[in-house]
C-alpha cells in the first residue's frame, strides 16, 4: 500500500505518516522534559527555602549561647557574693576559721585564666571565621550583584526537526523556553545553596567552640558550688552541736543552784 503524505498548511512542507507520529513523540518527550524541568525547580526553591530557615536558627542559636555565656558571668559574680557571706557568717561562728586559708582564693586565680583564655579564643575564631569565609548578608550580596552563575551544561542538544514548521515549531520553542528559564533559576539556586551551606559549617564551628568554651567556664564554677553547699551543711552541724552543749550546761547550772 503506497503511504499517503501529509501536509502541513503552515509551511507547505509535506511529511510522511510515520515522520508525523515520530514528531508527535518527540513533542509528548518534549513536554515530559518540561514537566521534569519545573518540578526539578519546585524541589529546589523548597531546598532553599528550608536552608534559609535552617541559616535563621543557627544565627538565633548563636545568640541564645551568647546569651548564656553572659548569665554564666552572672553566676560566677553571684558565687563570688555568696562565698563572702559564708565566710563572714563562718567566722563569725568560728573564731578561729579567721586563721584557716581561704580556699576560694585559687579558684578565683583559676577562673580569671579561663576567661583570659575564653576570651583570646574567641577573638582567634572571629578573625578565622573573618578571613575564612562570608557570611550570610555578604553571599545574598555577591550572588545579586554578579547575577546569576552560569547555567548548567545541558548534555545534548534538543534541535528541532526541520521539516517541522507553523504550530508544531512554536509549541516546541515555548517549551524550550520554559525548560531553559527552569535551569536557569536552579543553576541560580544552587550558587546560593552553596554559600549558604559554607556559612553554616563555619556559624556551627564557631558555635562548637563556644559550647567547649561554656564548658570549661562551668567545671570550675559547679566545683565551687559543691565545696559551698559542704561548707554550708558543716556549719550547720557545728552550730547544731554548740546548741546541744549549751542546753547542757544551763541544765547543769540549774540542777547545782537548785542542790544548794
Amino acid at each position: 500500500m503506497k503511504e499517503v503524505p501529509v501536509v502541513l498548511p503552515e509551511d507547505e512542507v509535506r511529511m510522511h505518516e510515520e515522520d508525523r507520529k515520530d514528531l508527535d513523540r518527540a513533542k509528548e518527550k518534549n513536554r515530559e522534559t518540561t514537566k521534569a524541568a519545573k518540578r526539578a525547580l519546585r524541589v529546589a526553591r523548597e531546598t532553599q527555602e528550608v536552608a534559609e530557615h535552617t541559616l535563621a536558627a543557627l544565627d538565633g542559636q548563636t545568640e541564645k549561647i551568647n546569651k548564656l555565656d553572659g548569665k554564666m558571668v552572672d553566676m560566677k559574680e553571684d558565687v563570688k557574693n555568696s562565698e563572702s557571706y559564708l565566710r563572714y557568717i563562718t567566722r563569725a561562728c568560728v573564731c578561729c576559721s579567721c586563721f584557716v586559708k581561704d580556699p576560694t582564693i585559687k579558684e578565683e586565680g583559676h577562673w580569671s585564666k579561663e576567661v583570659k583564655k575564653q576570651a583570646a579564643i574567641e577573638k582567634k575564631a572571629k578573625a578565622l571565621a573573618k578571613d575564612k569565609g562570608k557570611g550570610k548578608a555578604e553571599v545574598e550580596r555577591t550572588f545579586s550583584e554578579t547575577g546569576r552563575p552560569d547555567k548548567l551544561k545541558v548534555v545534548g542538544e534538543m534541535v528541532p526537526m526541520k521539516v517541522v514548521g507553523g504550530e508544531d515549531l512554536k509549541e516546541i520553542d515555548a517549551e524550550f523556553y520554559v525548560q531553559d528559564k527552569a535551569l536557569d533559576e536552579i543553576s541560580s539556586i544552587v550558587g546560593n545553596l552553596q554559600g549558604m551551606s559554607k556559612t553554616m559549617g563555619e556559624e556551627i564551628a564557631k558555635q562548637n567552640v563556644m559550647i567547649d568554651e561554656l564548658d570549661t567556664k562551668a567545671t570550675p564554677l559547679k566545683d565551687r558550688i559543691r565545696d559551698m553547699n559542704t561548707r554550708t551543711r558543716l556549719n550547720k552541724i557545728h552550730l547544731k552541736k554548740e546548741s546541744n552543749s549549751s542546753v547542757i550546761n544551763d541544765v547543769g547550772s540549774t540542777l547545782i543552784k537548785t542542790m544548794k
